[in-house]
């Protein structure tokens, strides 16, 4: 029983503590309803000043998670994450979004901020500054950007941000062929030429009006006439 009755009393302790450090965190906003601290948070994201909007829209989104403001709050920090070089947050934002308001009218811009967020992660700051070619690198990210934008011009074929998305879809396609003819141009200096071969026959036969393609064809021919 005495036992007990420790454990209560520390579980009672840390409770107490946890809510202080809640207050503490958020005392700022304790004098504030939903409509102001997204006003507040609105007003930082036009200013440019994305640390407060990002410390705005955690507030309201932990005082107010089922507020009249919540949706909107929740569309905003997408933004401010991603402007706030938090893309893990930003990306954490959206698919949140779209789970929560899957027939809101929003859903488009989660999509689309979801592809831009994956196809900016490809390259590092040093990748960029020595300007390493982005098919040379690891493409898991802009497969991810691909899904993203793929499903927001099938899904919402109309919608403002579609016209980008089919410009990077575009871009992405050359990209990964690009990707795919480095590795079987590796292949074929190594004398793998059935490898080589099997690369090239893969971009002639998924990336169909990329100009890769013609590379592709010469080099099957070239791997054939040596096999």
């Amino acid at each position: 029983m005495k036992r007990l009755m420790i454990l209560f009393s520390l579980v009672m302790l840390l409770a107490a503590c946890s809510n202080d450090n809640f207050s503490d965190d958020y005392s700022a906003y304790k004098n504030m309803d939903s409509q102001q601290i997204l006003q507040k948070a609105e007003h930082h994201l036009a200013t440019k000043s994305y640390d407060d909007a990002v410390k705005d829209l955690s507030a309201l989104d932990a005082l107010f998670p089922f507020g009249p403001y919540a949706e909107q709050g929740l569309l905003d920090s997408i933004y401010a994450y991603y402007q706030d070089s938090q893309p893990a947050l930003a990306m954490a934002s959206a698919q949140r979004y779209i789970r929560l308001y899957p027939q809101s009218t929003h859903v488009d811009y989660a999509l689309y901020m979801q592809g831009i967020i994956n196809f900016n992660q490809g390259m590092s700051w040093l990748q960029k500054k020595f300007k390493v070619q982005p098919d040379a690198l690891n493409t898991d990210n802009n497969k991810k950007a691909f899904s993203a934008f793929m499903s927001l011009v099938r899904t919402y074929p109309r919608s403002v941000y579609t016209a980008d998305a089919l410009a990077r879809l575009r871009y992405l396609r050359n990209m990964f062929a690009k990707h795919e003819m480095l590795i079987a141009q590796y292949y074929f200096k190594r004398h793998a030429y059935v490898a080589a071969a099997n690369r090239a026959a893969y971009v002639v036969e998924h990336f169909n009006g990329v100009p890769q393609v013609k590379n592709a064809l010469q080099l099957q021919v070239q791997c054939y006439q040596i096999l």
